[in-house]
């Protein structure tokens, strides 16, 4: 969970809001990959190639990244990547839901089918790694729900964290952890989110307003929580293409 504006050291581009007199509001992340593409057109600086299969190609040699589900709920279509698509003319429910899962598919991608050196690997003075960005996002996921639309803490290990002595504690942590711990940690809270929302769109849609409560009495409602994950997911895509690259020479959107 972002502990600040400038989201600790290792992230300064986190997205935060601020609302009324609060000092803050993360915009958290709801995040992550429903389906590894298994199909991959990937476009190079250099060159622009096509692979059909599960192996995609960059400047450096062929790089296979293994297929990975995690559940997400069905989408009518899928990109060339096997990623979920937006409905082209849904409502805004549909519209929401499908833009968040294209982004955790993206980031499932960028992230998969490392070794620990991969996930522990930075891009120049940075300090973020795939791996922090993944238990960052599991953090997210774990954390945002449950404290705007919910309006109650996060479970473990977050409550037992002490954030005002290791703000930071998410991205330096994951170092620990091996490749596979990191996404079945991020998964188990991707699955934990959808089904928060899954019971929250039972009562309502986007407009209902969550329990959290600004200092001057304002609630976000679900469609600003949906909007401000979606958000983040799109900042840290961003670090993840850089350091994706720099690790095997994987590349595309």
């Amino acid at each position: 969970m972002c502990r600040s504006v400038s989201c600790g050291q290792a992230v300064r581009a986190c997205s935060v809001s601020r609302w009324a007199s609060d000092s803050w509001v993360y915009s958290g992340v709801v995040g992550m990959a429903a389906i590894l593409p298994n199909r991959a057109g990937v476009l190079s600086r250099r060159s622009v190639t096509a692979e059909v299969g599960r192996w995609t190609v960059a400047r450096k040699p062929l790089v296979r990244v293994p297929a990975l589900s995690i559940g997400s709920p069905a989408m009518t279509h899928t990109d060339e990547r096997d990623r979920p698509e937006p409905p082209l003319a849904g409502d805004e429910t549909a519209a929401l839901l499908g833009s968040l899962e294209r982004q955790r598919a993206t980031l499932a991608w960028k992230c998969g089918g490392l070794d620990a050196a991969g996930m522990r690997a930075t891009v120049g003075v940075s300090s973020v790694t795939l791996g922090g960005l993944l238990k960052h996002m599991a953090n997210v996921e774990d954390t945002h729900f449950a404290r705007l639309l919910l309006g109650r803490g996060p479970g473990a290990p977050w409550d037992t964290v002490d954030w005002d002595a290791e703000p930071d504690w998410e991205w330096r942590s994951a170092a620990k952890d091996t490749p596979e711990q990191l996404m079945a940690f991020w998964q188990e809270a991707v699955a934990r989110s959808r089904s928060v929302v899954e019971e929250a769109l039972t009562h309502g849609g986007p407009e209902q307003l969550g329990r959290y409560t600004t200092s001057s009495g304002q609630s976000p409602n679900l469609r600003r929580i949906l909007i401000d994950l979606i958000e983040e997911y799109a900042r840290h895509i961003g670090h993840a293409d850089l350091i994706r690259e720099s690790v095997d020479g994987l590349v595309g959107e």
